[in-house]
């Protein structure tokens, strides 16, 4: 990768590796869709605010908003709840190490939906490394708690799966659109769907909650959602959808970086060994020039 790409992969992983600690604060005072409602329109005000320096063109045929609409079930609306929901049942450090998933289903859905994405033996070798380093970290952390941990992180992995379909997508369907168009439609389409979810599923009320709150959802906004989707669109552009998914890797590290720096989690051998594989498989998959990148 070209230094600017390094710096948007690397920016990437630090910000939604850090999210699912602000996650767990914001839960404390604000339901799981409630969040995610709040979470997604402080992401469309960032993105406004971006848009309005670029000025890019909306002009786009019927058929990409359509697509752009469903990248925002599939890549926001549905896969945030999910891991919402589950945050309520288990560690972030967890949630962080399930999500990491990501990038074995993106390979293995690459195989049958994109024809410039064939199965390299770095990207075997990557995300051999790269789960091996999930497993460790995940017998680290894991605690089973009964059903509801269970369910907790069945939901996880199922954000995990829809955001490998979702980066695919974007790959195959996106090719020419802009990313920042990209990023602006499917957080409005989330948002919409979101708010008619939050509503219809309760009363929705801002009273009680505090400034450490509203903290959590402004990062969970600005930088997650507006930042955030603008980079992994700008990388799945660039780089393809399974090289781009490997910033997935980078999170449960952030992740339990974050544990051991504020929630004085223990600092052990499998913390160093699961971080170490997880940046070796981040390496090995990036490490021969790519055709894509432009």
């Amino acid at each position: 990768m070209k230094p600017k790409q390094w710096v948007m992969f690397t920016g990437l992983g630090l910000i939604w590796g850090s999210s699912f600690f602000w996650i767990k604060i914001a839960l404390a005072e604000v339901g799981p869709f409630l969040l995610v409602a709040i979470r997604l329109g402080l992401g469309l005000l960032g993105m406004l605010a971006g848009m309005a320096v670029r000025r890019p063109s909306f002009w786009q045929p019927n058929r990409v908003w359509v697509m752009i609409a469903l990248l925002g079930l599939t890549n926001s609306a549905a896969p945030f709840s999910l891991v919402a929901w589950g945050s309520q049942f288990i560690d972030s450090s967890v949630v962080s190490i399930l999500v990491a998933s990501v990038p074995i289903f993106t390979v293995i859905l690459s195989l049958f939906w994109l024809r410039d994405e064939p199965l390299t033996a770095d990207k075997v070798i990557g995300v051999v490394i790269g789960f091996a380093g999930v497993v460790v970290l995940f017998w680290r952390g894991v605690a089973n708690a009964g059903d509801q941990a269970l369910w907790g992180q069945a939901a996880v992995l199922g954000a995990a799966v829809l955001f490998g379909v979702s980066g695919v997508v974007a790959r195959r369907e996106m090719k020419g659109v802009d990313p920042m168009i990209q990023a602006f439609g499917s957080l409005l389409f989330a948002d919409a769907a979101m708010w008619a979810l939050a509503l219809a599923t309760g009363p929705v009320s801002f009273a009680g909650i505090g400034g450490l709150t509203w903290g959590a959802l402004i990062w969970l906004g600005v930088l997650a959602s507006s930042l955030g989707y603008h980079l992994q669109y700008n990388l799945i552009a660039q780089l393809g959808a399974t090289r781009a998914s490997f910033v997935t890797y980078l999170i449960p590290l952030v992740g339990l970086i974050f544990g051991v720096a504020i929630l004085h989690e223990p600092f052990d051998s499998k913390l160093i060994l699961g971080g170490f594989l997880i940046l070796v498989s981040v390496l090995v998959v990036n490490r021969l020039r790519d055709q894509t990148t432009v």
